[in-house]
């Protein structure tokens, strides 16, 4: 096995181009692992709640970010219902199978892609790139893992005419920004989820098992620069700085509704706030919208990846559901870091209700933490 090292520098074709030979297995090396100081600010937290000065912690520690490599498997099998990938000889490749491992603990999903694999294959020859948090789109998973992966990878892809394996959910979002990284619409494949396929050569990003996400790397800062370096020279009108995020019509797997969303977004309207849905927007829209914000406050979701487009010293609040606490946290206080932010967090009370979950979020705690944003009642030390 040959190991190519990129060291988190722009991707280099002579050394990428190695993934491309089908003799032996190759693994390059985007990005290695970083460490990331403790937290740029955070409200101070005052509480006797062993819970609450534990995740206080927790969210104000630094990280170690996940590398970002990329193998290459020959004759590999894609089960397109699951968006796993088994090697020539019916083993699971890990990244591809952590997704589901964590939406299925008892690993019933491995036989039935083992069947589905015995199937009549669709062989389709040359290279593909597939780089899916399993086989469905959530807004901030493609972000950070797909999008990521393809913008590493993309002089490759354009040069040698790589193949792109798609989620199954055509979000306007993705071929925008497909367009944008100059795509060819030739090399993007939304295949059949009925079905099972043998790629000649195969390149998995090790984004799949969503690491990235969790634990971001400096090249997910270098993908958002290049969005704003081509799209933030178009103003959006009006031009809110104070964002109230809204999940009014979220595309998500985990329904969550915040029960008092108008009560709050009227307190907020007070202090200057705009409400918006992210996902109403074209990602163009919402590049310039969040290049420009200052404040974002919301219900925990997919649109805060948008964080990442904000300038540094800009304030971030996540109301984030009591049985949502370690993926949430870790999600937003990670990017936070990582895009330079100041950082807080609110739990909302959580009550299990049929596709989800309905929450309940203090309004006034809300607000003072907006006014302690305001007045720099900060703990940066």
């Amino acid at each position: 096995m040959s190991v190519i090292s990129n060291n988190g520098n722009s991707l280099g074709l002579e050394k990428a181009s190695s993934l491309l030979h089908t003799n032996e297995k190759n693994i390059f090396i985007a990005e290695k692992s970083s460490e990331f100081r403790p937290h740029r600010g955070m409200l101070e937290e005052k509480s006797n709640l062993i819970q609450d000065i534990e995740l206080y912690r927790m969210a104000r520690s630094g990280y170690t970010s996940s590398p970002l490599l990329f193998k290459s498997f020959t004759n590999a099998t894609l089960v397109k219902k699951y968006g796993i990938v088994l090697t020539q000889d019916e083993k699971f490749i890990e990244e591809t199978v952590s997704a589901q491992k964590w939406l299925d603990p008892s690993l019933s999903f491995m036989k039935d892609a083992l069947n589905i694999s015995k199937n009549q294959l669709v062989e389709i020859s040359g290279n593909a790139l597939f780089a899916n948090h399993g086989n469905y789109c959530v807004y901030g998973h493609f972000i950070c893992e797909t999008a990521l992966s393809i913008f590493t990878m993309r002089n490759l892809i354009i040069e040698k005419g790589i193949k792109i394996i798609l989620p199954r959910d055509n979000m306007h979002y993705i071929e925008s920004i497909l367009n944008i990284l100059q795509i060819p619409k030739q090399q993007r494949l939304y295949l059949s989820d009925s079905r099972a396929y043998r790629l000649e050569n195969l390149i998995i990003s090790s984004a799949c098992s969503s690491g990235v996400t969790f634990h971001p790397g400096r090249s997910l800062m270098g993908m958002s620069t290049h969005f704003k370096n081509l799209l933030c020279n178009k103003p959006v009108s009006p031009n809110p700085t104070r964002l109230y995020l809204t999940r009014d019509n979220a595309n998500t797997t985990s329904k969550r509704i915040l029960k008092n969303d108008q009560e709050l977004s009227e307190r907020l309207k007070l202090l200057n706030f705009t409400r918006i849905e992210p996902s109403s927007y074209t990602f163009e829209d919402q590049v310039r919208i969040f290049s420009e914000a200052e404040i974002i406050v919301g219900p925990h979701g997919s649109a805060f990846t948008n964080m990442i487009f904000m300038k540094p010293g800009g304030f971030v609040l996540d109301i984030i559901p009591e049985h949502w606490i370690g993926p949430g946290l870790n999600f937003t206080s990670h990017l936070s870091n990582l895009a330079d932010l100041n950082y807080s967090f609110l739990l909302s009370k959580s009550k299990e209700i049929e596709g989800g979950y309905e929450n309940y979020v203090d309004c006034d705690l809300v607000i003072s933490k907006i006014h302690k944003f305001l007045n720099s009642e900060f703990d940066v030390n």
